[in-house]
């Protein structure tokens, strides 16, 4: 079955429940992959749908000001290289200035609600909601009111490291280190 691709979080209702994680996903590396593997089989064990939310514009474009150029893939690359992962649903959400200010609460009631939240899968450092009000103790305390829980897990690369968008665009304006960054991608570069 192809991605589905929804562009607003609202007008998504699922019908089955769904495993899902939120980030921005640009470059949809080695990191995100090791995220999304245990993910989609933990779905798939489940009999639950695999969902990713992420953003466009990049939340950095409203955040900090930082031009469209900014992205590793653009969102119909990112469509299909999440779907090769086996991700199911894909909401790829408007970020502007009113979501920048939804609050913890709304944010993660609007993900329970329309993606019937099973369990979201984030890092240990994942926050959500205006500034980054809704860390892990927040979503867990949310998770036992609303239903859902929490599973954490690290973005490794191959080597054990931690692989980052942002490393791996830092690491091409410094060194330009196309091999290394093709590695850390799991895949050529264009």
């Amino acid at each position: 079955m192809p991605i589905q691709i929804v562009h607003r979080l609202e007008d998504l209702q699922l019908t089955r429940p769904s495993l899902a994680t939120i980030g921005v996903f640009d470059g949809v590396h080695r990191g995100h992959a090791s995220l999304l593997r245990p993910m989609v089989a933990a779905a798939r064990a489940a009999a639950c749908l695999a969902a990713v939310v992420s953003f466009f514009p990049h939340p950095d474009t409203v955040l900090h000001a930082v031009p469209e150029r900014y992205y590793l893939t653009p969102p119909e690359e990112k469509a299909r290289l999440l779907e090769a992962l086996g991700v199911d649903v894909l909401v790829l959400h408007p970020f502007d200035e009113a979501v920048r200010r939804w609050s913890a609460t709304h944010f993660i009631s609007l993900l329970a609600r329309h993606l019937r939240l099973h369990m979201l899968w984030a890092t240990a450092d994942f926050a959500l909601g205006y500034q980054r009000e809704g860390d892990l103790t927040f979503l867990r305390a949310q998770g036992e009111v609303l239903g859902f829980g929490v599973q954490t897990v690290d973005l490794m690369g191959g080597n054990g490291e931690r692989v980052s968008s942002s490393g791996l665009r830092r690491w091409l304006a410094e060194a330009g280190n196309v091999s290394a960054t093709a590695d850390w991608l799991g895949r050529p570069t264009a």
